[in-house]
């Protein structure tokens, strides 16, 4: 057997590089951004700037209309805030810890077609965090920031929905069964935080599993009166916005420009929440024009 020259020998390893990263560009769900960030154990992926169609315009009113928005650059927490991380917060805080058990009622229990008592609760650790309210997910996100010197805050719903469709060169294009627990393939409870499919950003559960607090206000008209650079919501309202869908809900509510308004007081099991990081230097800044105020 003839051996092979130095120069076809770097043209071979070259051809298996180009088809590795040929096969890797088009693997489900896609490659992870590089340049990821770990805050207290908590792991961010790396969301660059882009520019994006937000909403829906054939979807539910408050979807549409569907318009371009431009989004600066931020690093989301990989999956949904866990037990164990939130169980964390709260000990080195003093805080009463949440319950893993609850009543799904009301609204909710109207778009799963059921009321579903918890009783004593689903385990905890690596399940998303639950009974979580809008104010129990910023002091969440006060504690962090203290602890590591970075603007740690809930997400935009433009800064959610872009990540979720994962980036500006992604659509909805899963199937969401691979992606998301939801009324049909949960079993009545919320799962382990990472045990579907991660979107093209490397984000986990993104979809279903539990809805997701937004820092921003809930309003059903908002969407006419953006102006698309990165919009941080109404200034003021009586709702926050949730997003996502959870295991109490049918597929058809678990989308990328589903939304929903809740009681920024309100607790509940299909309910939760993930951070995101600013690139920004002052906390403070940041924090109050992200919400509002």
């Amino acid at each position: 057997m003839r051996t092979p020259r130095p120069r076809e020998r770097s043209f071979a390893r070259l051809a298996r590089l180009a088809t590795a990263v040929l096969c890797a560009s088009f693997a489900f769900p896609g490659a992870q951004e590089e340049g990821g960030l770990t805050l207290d154990g908590i792991a961010f992926v790396r969301c660059p700037g882009g520019t994006f169609a937000m909403g829906s315009n054939g979807g539910a009113p408050d979807e549409s209309p569907e318009h371009p928005v431009q989004i600066r650059g931020f690093y989301m927490a990989r999956h949904e805030v866990t037990f164990g991380q939130y169980d964390r917060f709260c000990e080195e805080t003093g805080r009463a810890k949440t319950s893993a058990g609850g009543l799904i009622h009301g609204d909710w229990a109207k778009m799963g077609d059921a009321e579903i008592d918890l009783e004593g609760g689903w385990p905890r650790g690596d399940r998303p965090a639950i009974n979580v309210s809008w104010h129990d997910a910023e002091a969440f996100c006060a504690w962090l920031s203290g602890k590591t010197g970075r603007t740690v805050r809930l997400p935009t719903e433009a800064e959610w929905e872009y990540a979720c469709r994962g980036g500006a060169s992604s659509r909805e294009t899963w199937a969401v069964d691979l992606v998301a627990w939801h009324s049909g393939n949960a079993n009545y409870q919320t799962h382990a935080v990472m045990s579907k499919a991660p979107n093209a950003l490397g984000l986990y559960d993104m979809l279903g599993n539990v809805w997701e607090w937004c820092g921003d206000w809930y309003d059903p008209d908002d969407y006419s009166r953006s102006d698309g650079r990165d919009p941080r919501g109404p200034a003021e309202g009586r709702l926050r916005a949730v997003r996502g869908g959870s295991w109490v809900n049918e597929p058809r509510f678990c989308t990328a420009t589903n939304r929903r308004g809740c009681d920024p007081a309100y607790k509940g099991g299909g309910l939760g929440f993930r951070v995101v990081v600013s690139p920004e230097a002052s906390p403070g800044a940041a924090r109050a024009a992200a919400h509002g105020r």
